[in-house]
């Protein structure tokens, strides 16, 4: 964890460009109770001496998103850090509810993927530059978005990574696959050709900002949330993103695959009035999507609890590999 300080810098060097050169930026980080960021960052808190620390502050994402906003006001952070479905969610509540928020001068997310149309909410209604790092606890580092803010700059030295199929069979570059990484660093617990069950590819674009590491494109989500349908075919979750982005009355969706076309949908809205008039149009959308003769149980609620891991998934199949159901 020490060393790992070192390879930090090639991160804060975006951070530096996008955020300018200043030493006591303000930090903002939106995790859940006992995240391993928290323990990294006591661990060097309590084990190192570093002269230039940011200023950072930490808030729950169990936290009522009312209070996140006035504790945001208040500590006015440069830079605010979180899950991509929680950052998501709190700047389409901003925009649904005309909140006003400070507005910080980077926004940073991780731990997930986040749909276009969420970036597109944050950096161009909001006008907030928004850039990516993708870590494991398994093997930490794993790569970065640099200033182009496109693709994940991989940590080649740190991580091994290669794509690959159903069966194990690596995959082209170009070609959307499973994640698997080999540690490099870690000598302690040896993790090789490690399912992470994140779907993305390699691709051999050159990136305009100069920096020669492989890039990582086109990180989707998990493996676990493709929907596979009583037809034969299956969807991904960004097609169900797809009925939701031009609501902005929802807030937040979950939907949930107990059985090939049985499914329950959770919403989040502005209220819940908006609930009951966007029903019935969103069921039928969703049923022209999935099954017509799907049985599909709604449910409003008025926020819509994180795992233990923080990461939040708008789409879960209980369909495969026996998965406990989310609380």
């Amino acid at each position: 964890m020490i060393a790992n300080i070192a390879f930090g810098e090639r991160e804060r060097d975006v951070l530096a460009s996008l955020c300018g050169k200043g030493v006591h930026w303000r930090e903002l980080m939106l995790l859940y109770p006992g995240a391993t960021f928290t323990r990294v960052f006591d661990f060097y808190r309590d084990a190192t001496f570093i002269p230039l620390r940011p200023n950072r502050c930490t808030l729950s994402v169990a936290q009522p998103i009312e209070e996140v906003i006035q504790a945001i006001n208040q500590f006015r952070p440069d830079i605010i850090v979180g899950y991509a479905g929680y950052l998501e969610m709190l700047f389409r509540t901003l925009a649904a509810r005309s909140v006003r928020m400070h507005l910080p001068r980077l926004v940073i997310f991780g731990g997930e993927a986040m749909s276009d149309p969420g970036r597109h909410l944050i950096t161009a209604q909001f006008g907030v530059p928004l850039i990516a790092l993708y870590n494991a606890v398994e093997s930490f580092k794993i790569g970065f978005m640099c200033e182009e803010r496109a693709d994940y700059h991989l940590h080649e030295d740190l991580c091994h990574v290669k794509i690959v199929d159903g069966n194990g069979k690596r995959l082209p570059d170009g070609v959307s696959g499973e994640v698997v990484i080999s540690n490099l660093v870690n000598r302690a617990t040896v993790l090789l050709n490690y399912r992470l069950g994140d779907v993305a590819m390699r691709t051999t674009r050159t990136c305009t900002c100069g920096r020669t590491l492989p890039l990582l494109s086109a990180i989707d989500g998990r493996v676990e949330d493709i929907l596979h349908l009583r037809n034969g075919t299956f969807l991904h979750p960004m097609a169900i993103w797809a009925i939701f982005k031009h609501r902005g009355e929802v807030l937040r969706y979950q939907l949930i695959q107990h059985e090939p076309s049985r499914f329950s949908i959770r919403l989040v809205t502005t209220d819940e009035v908006s609930y009951q008039r966007l029903l019935p149009s969103i069921l039928q959308d969703l049923r022209t999507l999935l099954d017509e003769s799907a049985r599909i149980d709604p449910s409003f609620h008025t926020r819509l609890e994180t795992p233990g891991t923080g990461k939040f998934r708008a789409v879960v199949s209980m369909c495969r590999n026996d998965k406990p159901e989310p609380s």
